[in-house]
């Protein structure tokens, strides 16, 4: 049997933080464990590129570390060393506000009182620069509009995400605008933009008649082909060292 390795999602900090739906996958003798998110993500590893603001050796043989790393939106909390040494090793050299591109697996851990702390297991990480860090928050932009947008239908996930996290629309809208505004290559044109588009398409939650056709219709959109037709217009236009993340990207991150 052919191990397919699972696809690495890009999800803004904020995002993550808030996740605390876990749904398992029978698949044969097999199952898998994912998280779903509050915007409709269905993951197991996630793809994030952040400024390194603090890290901590935590000892013992299998060179642990613990860290946190920013991006516009919040706080990524991630463990490096066990069963992955290489990234252990390579976090040894990084010094802090270096820029750090990361894949790794989403963990949870539920206290006593019931809250869920999510955190990531570093697969593999490299150092890169800010264009590569400014490109990662347009794409990551791009991917949780395209999520927010799938919410509005029927399909099982969206469902299930509807039903645990009541998803604020406005508030999610809100952080991916915040996360553009803070580049200096996005403009004004591409925040009012996406808040036509995310506009458009909550016109149907505001017509109780037609609500189920409307949201039948958001069903039939071809979400892949608006999602490229965002990034060719948009984003595909940027400068940068992006071919530098090609390992990360290729066969294991959501496909540009």
């Amino acid at each position: 049997m052919n191990y397919v390795r699972e696809v690495a999602h890009r999800i803004f900090a904020a995002e993550l933080n808030e996740s605390s739906l876990q749904v398992k996958e029978e698949c044969g003798q097999y199952s898998s464990k994912y998280l779903l998110t509050p915007t409709g993500a269905r993951c197991s590893r996630i793809f994030l590129v952040g400024t390194l603001i603090e890290k901590e050796y935590l000892g013992n043989k299998s060179l642990l570390w613990r860290t946190r790393i920013s991006d516009p939106s919040g706080i990524f909390y991630m463990y490096a060393g066990r069963n992955h040494p290489e990234p252990a090793k390579v976090l040894e050299k990084t010094a802090l506000l270096e820029y750090l591109a990361v894949i790794g697996k989403t963990s949870t851990y539920t206290t006593k009182s019931g809250n869920v702390i999510t955190s990531i297991w570093a697969e593999s990480l490299q150092v890169v620069d800010e264009a590569t860090r400014d490109r990662w928050v347009m794409d990551t932009a791009s991917y949780t509009i395209t999520r927010l947008l799938k919410l509005r239908g029927n399909n099982p996930d969206a469902v299930m995400v509807r039903d645990h996290y009541s998803t604020n629309i406005d508030r999610y809208s809100s952080m991916v605008k915040n996360a553009l505004i803070t580049l200096k290559t996005v403009d004004n044109s591409i925040i009012q933009k996406i808040e036509q588009i995310l506009t458009t398409k909550s016109r149907a939650k505001d017509i109780e008649s037609n609500l189920e056709r409307e949201l039948d219709e958001l069903d039939a959109i071809d979400y892949d082909e608006l999602e490229k037709e965002w990034l060719l217009e948009n984003f595909m236009g940027m400068q940068g060292d992006y071919d530098l993340m090609k390992y990360y990207c290729e066969a294991e991150a959501e496909p540009i």
